[in-house]
């Protein structure tokens, strides 16, 4: 994944099972893509197995390899 294509956002939103979930957008070809990645920093601790991983949008990206 090109992470240089991702800038941290201020868009938080909070999950009553996981916790507080931060997001990213991606800068494509000049075309920004506003909160299109998000991830679990820190989780509650039920849902700690999903700390780091990031996911994205299905419908807003195609990701290819």
């Amino acid at each position: 994944m090109r992470f240089d294509l991702l800038t941290p956002t201020q868009n938080t939103t909070r999950c009553h099972w996981k916790g507080d979930a931060r997001y990213w957008s991606a800068d494509v070809g000049g075309r920004l893509h506003a909160d299109v990645l998000w991830g679990y920093d820190e989780p509650l601790p039920v849902a700690a197995d999903i700390a780091g991983p990031v996911a994205f949008y299905n419908e807003r990206v195609d990701i290819t390899g």
